[in-house]
């Protein structure tokens, strides 16, 4: 008891603390993980904001602009993970998983053309993803698989992987 007492009176609050990019991306990293995807989007949403506009922290503001994006996206919030990604694709266009993220959120939605058309400007970019980072197999992507019934929109989606 005299250890707790001793570590609670060495502990002092800084009103004027702010959290580090880093503090709060594992923070919403350690909810995502325990399956509290909807209380882990806007934390990585905030992630973002505590990033730099440079072009050193571009790795990091697309991961995290991932993150936050499937994590709106799973939480049935496709509205935000749409907004978000508008700003991702003016800031970074040719990044790939913005659009295929957009595919992921049009068929969540049961928009076959958007999805073709995003699953299409996503792979047409494949070459600009993170280093040491691949395109999701779309032909196993939960989201995607929503509109496997739609013959020819399967058909092209099964063509990606043959172009992979």
């Amino acid at each position: 008891m005299a250890d707790i007492k001793a570590i609670l009176a060495s502990v002092t609050f800084d009103p004027d603390a702010k959290p580090s990019f880093r503090e709060v991306f594992a923070y919403a990293t350690v909810l995502f993980d325990h399956k509290m995807v909807k209380a882990a989007a806007p934390i990585y949403e905030q992630s973002l904001s505590l990033l730099p506009p440079d072009e050193a922290a571009a790795k990091w503001r697309r991961i995290s602009t991932d993150q936050a994006v499937m994590a709106y996206g799973m939480s049935g919030d496709i509205a935000k993970s749409r907004s978000l990604l508008a700003t991702a694709i003016r800031v970074d266009p040719q990044y790939p998983m913005n659009y295929y993220n957009l595919a992921c959120a049009d068929a969540e939605e049961g928009d076959v053309s958007g999805a073709r058309l995003h699953l299409q400007q996503s792979f047409a970019r494949r070459e600009n993803v993170i280093p040491g980072e691949s395109l999701p197999d779309p032909t196993q992507d939960d989201s995607i698989r929503k509109l496997r019934n739609d013959k020819s929109f399967w058909l092209f989606v099964e063509s990606l992987q043959k172009d992979r």
